[in-house]
């Protein structure tokens, strides 16, 4: 069967459902089989019904997912960047990813990708968004004309 992804709130509709069913006899496997699921993952949802009631139903997740790397030294990070971009200075992800390295000498041992995508997941969290030049060819005649 195909692993189906459903909601916090469906997943317990599910559960509640999957009860009362149980109540009248009925297996749980002829149960799984109804929904198009298996019966291991009823069970599982069954064992965390309390976390799944206590959980945003809209949401497919219990869990929020890993902690960032960088969590620690974000601030510093985010408030060089922001700081160097006040003065003028043209940033990269690049210079993000040596500032993370002097601030935190073990982010260095990581992949060229792992730091790149590190520092990135870092931006988006604090909506820093790094700007590509504009060639003056991209420009609008209008504004040339003005100029």
């Amino acid at each position: 069967m195909a692993r189906k992804r459903l909601t916090n709130g469906q997943k317990l509709q599910i559960v509640r459902d999957c009860e009362q069913r149980l109540a009248n006899n009925e297996s749980l496997r002829s149960i799984a089989r109804s929904y198009g699921l298996q019966g291991k993952q009823i069970r599982n949802w069954r064992d965390k019904q309390l976390l799944l009631a206590n959980t945003e139903s809209t949401k497919k997740s219990t869990s929020r997912g890993a902690k960032g790397r960088l969590q620690e030294y974000e601030d510093e990070i985010m408030t060089w960047a922001f700081y160097q971009r006040d003065a003028g200075v043209p940033l990269a992800y690049k210079h993000l990813v040596i500032k993370a390295g002097q601030v935190w000498p073990e982010f260095r041992n990581l992949s060229e990708s792992q730091q790149y995508h590190t520092v990135r997941r870092l931006c988006q969290r604090n909506k820093f968004a790094i700007r590509r030049i504009t060639h003056t060819s991209q420009t609008d005649p209008n504004e040339m004309v003005l100029q």
